[in-house]
Order: C-alpha cells, then structure tokens, then sequence
C-alpha cells in the first residue's frame, strides 16, 4: 500500500514538475519567437542568351517563375551568363536592411539581408533545375541579354518570394566597355525593389585597415541606412556624414545632388594619427578580416595536427623496427637466429614502414587541405 501511494505521490510531483517548466520557460520563448526577426536572403541567377526578335517579344509582366525556367531552358548558356551575375556579386555587399513595422506601431525594425549563394562550389542559381530552391529565397535576381552591335540589350528580372510575377523589371543597352559599371547600372534599382524604396547608393573609400565608424551630422529627414562603408539615401537636398576610425582624423563628406538609382564611389582617405600605436592599429585591421571559412580552417588544422602526431610518434617506432631487422638479420647470416625471427622481424619492420608512410601521405594531405583553406 505505501509503495503504491508513494508511486503516485511521485508521478504528481513528476507531472506537476513538468507543468511548472513548460509555464515558467513558455513567456521567455514567445517572446524570443516574436522579437526573432529572421534574415532575408537574396540569390542571384544565370542570364540567359536571346535573339534580338525574342528579347523584343519578352514581357515581364508575363514571365513567372514557370514560365521563366522555360523559356531559360529554351536559350540555354552563352558566354555571359554567368559573367554578368558575377559582376553583381562582386559589388552586391553589403545588401540595405529592410524596415519591418511592428503590429502597426510607428515603431520599426530592421530586417537584415545577406546574399545567398546555392552551395559552396557554385554561386549562382539556374532556373532550368533549381527552382524548388529560388522558391525558397526571399529574392531572387537573374535575366536575359542579346547581342547588339554596340554591345548588349539586357533585361534584368526581380522575384520575391509569394509573389508569382516579377517584382520589378529593368531595360537597358550597354556597350561592351560599359559592362564594368554594370553593378552602376542595375544594384540601385535593385536595392530599391527591395526596400521599396527609390534610392540612391554610394560607396565610400578610405583606405582605412578596420572598423569604419559613420554618423549623419546634418541633412534632410529623408530616409537613410548606413552600412559598412556605403551609404543608402532617398530624396534630396544636402547631407553631411561624419567618418571616424581608431588611428585616424575624423572626417566629414557632403553628398548633395541626390537623386533615384543613382551609384557612386567617393574617395575620401583618412588621415592617420601622428604616432598612432602600432599594436592597435594591428588590432584594428584585424577587425576588418572577415573570414568566413573559420570553422573549415579549424577543422583543417585540427586534422593535421592529429595527422603530424601519429607521423612522429611512428616515426622511432620505425627506425626501431628497422635497425632490429638488420641486427637479426646479420645474427640470421651467421646462423645465430633461427628463420622465424628472420622473418618475424621482417614482417614488424614492414609493418611499421607501412604505417609511418601511410602516416606520411595523410599529413601531406592534410597539410595541402590546410593550405587550401587558408588561402
């Protein structure tokens, strides 16, 4: 009988335990599940060739993801295709946050986005056989181009993920010189699909090895987003910007003259501090490596580590092994040791050659991929 209710008293405190946790940890998950605002991810894709008749007969508003992938695998890849993603990718980063409202408050957040690449060994998505993928992303950019006298006609689409036609759309010629300032062309238009926005873009270069600070000291209430070293604006009038970094003056830029879609790159070096330390400034610009294949390099290191170790502890293994041979063996010549220690030690010094030169090849291997990665 008292086992019995011993076992239920238990099972209640058991339950009523369990009941407690749920309802003490279940406020604090709400409400990290509320304030987790995700990351929007945008992937860029293959452009495809067209005649010049088919590029005029191509209507955007028509062209669904489906639809898209058809007339994709129709024209298949030319000598652009992935040129002009890639000139994209190179200047894309970083992307201009995205404002969310909360519940309907005047109050906003800010979304962050991030370029999505398809895998580790390819950047660029192909609507011919990842479309289940470009589902997945909250935008996605690819497009069609023919071939012109002067250069090329290119249409370039935006997706967004819900939505079945594309979100914008852009017409436009560049000559074959031109395409260097393609990312000029398309990225402020672009940016502004994203954020809903008309935006103008610029890029502000320093020279500086570490964290560049930047401020807004004056200009109009229009919308602004700073991030890294480019500056996201709309509307007009003057704005000035205060740039700041450990071990350098302070210095401020005007940027007047705005206007939609526009990009530019300012030059605007910093001055460095007369005696400025140089741990510190050793310590800054390390701030501005960003190295995204740290978990590999560790990895990587960690294996060849592992790899050298069993080399060098086989190493005397084997040389032990292999003077034991040759001193049975001469005591074999001279009728001194019997043929099963001949070949006793025959076989334990191969055997330890075997493992030491096993032990070899893996650290070389090991070694190459550490080189690689580190790169």
């Amino acid at each position: 009988m008292r086992k019995t209710r011993k076992s239920g008293l238990g099972s209640v405190s058991a339950l009523v335990s369990i009941c407690l946790f749920l309802w003490v940890f279940s406020h604090p998950l709400t409400a990290q599940e509320q304030g987790a605002l995700g990351t929007w991810r945008l992937g860029l894709g293959l452009f495809f060739p067209l005649s010049n008749q088919a590029m005029e007969s191509l209507k955007p508003e028509d062209l669904d993801l489906e639809t898209l992938a058809s007339v994709a695998d129709e024209a298949g890849e030319g000598s652009y295709s992935a040129t002009l993603p890639g000139l994209l990718a190179a200047r894309l980063e970083p992307l201009p946050p995205l404002e969310l409202n909360k519940s309907g408050k005047e109050e906003s957040a800010e979304l962050m986005t991030e370029f999505s690449v398809k895998n580790k060994d390819e950047r660029f998505f192909d609507p011919r056989n990842d479309l289940e993928a470009i589902k997945g992303l909250e935008g996605f950019v690819t497009g069609f181009y023919a071939p012109k006298p002067e250069g090329l006609e290119l249409l370039v689409l935006y997706y967004e993920k819900d939505r079945v036609l594309p979100r914008g759309s852009s017409r436009f010629a560049l000559s074959i010189s031109e395409l260097e300032k393609f990312h000029e062309t398309i990225l402020p238009r672009l940016f502004s699909w994203i954020t809903d926005k008309d935006l103008s873009v610029y890029d502000i270069h320093t020279g500086v090895f570490g964290t560049l600070g930047m401020e807004r000291r004056s200009g109009t209430d229009s919308w602004y987003s700073l991030r890294a070293s480019r500056i996201f604006l709309t509307g007009a009038g003057s704005h000035v910007f205060s740039l700041n970094a450990t071990g350098y003056q302070d210095r401020d830029i005007e940027i007047d003259n705005l206007a939609p879609f526009l990009f530019k790159t300012i030059q605007a070096p910093l001055t460095r501090i007369t005696g400025a330390s140089p741990a510190q400034e050793f310590i800054e610009s390390s701030k501005a490596l960003e190295w995204k294949e740290e978990d590999s390099f560790g990895k990587a290191r960690r294996r060849f580590s592992a790899s050298l170790g069993r080399f060098l502890v086989s190493l005397p293994l084997s040389l032990l092994s292999a003077g034991n041979f040759l001193s049975v063996q001469e005591a074999y010549l001279r009728y001194a040791k019997p043929a099963s220690a001949y070949y006793g030690g025959a076989a334990f010094a191969g055997i330890s050659l075997a493992l030491s030169l096993g032990f070899t090849v893996d650290t070389i291997v090991a070694l190459v991929d550490l080189l690689r990665i580190s790169r």
